[in-house]
């Protein structure tokens, strides 16, 4: 297995939920996700039978641009991550 997972973003609104559809195409499942808002992780939860990875941050964000960044690996050690500007109201 030498394919990265994907990451599908579905909700990354910082008010709600991020939510995110992970697959790993050949099989050997996904390994560790981990997220990351401006460097600091927070807790996601992975429902391994939907692929759906979400999580919320674990306070409330400062109006302005922060960075989201998810990372999964899978079972083979490929890593996909994932990045993209947020900005909370």
């Amino acid at each position: 297995d030498t394919v990265k997972p994907t990451i599908k973003a579905l909700n990354t609104n910082p008010t709600n939920e991020f939510r995110f559809y992970v697959t790993d195409v050949n099989g050997s499942g996904v390994k560790t996700y981990n997220g990351y808002i401006d460097g600091e992780w927070f807790l996601l939860d992975w429902e391994s039978k939907t692929g759906i990875l979400k999580g919320k941050p674990r306070y409330k964000l400062a109006s302005r641009n922060h960075r989201l960044k998810i990372v999964v690996t899978d079972g083979c050690k490929n890593k996909r991550t994932y990045e993209k500007t947020i900005n909370s109201i």
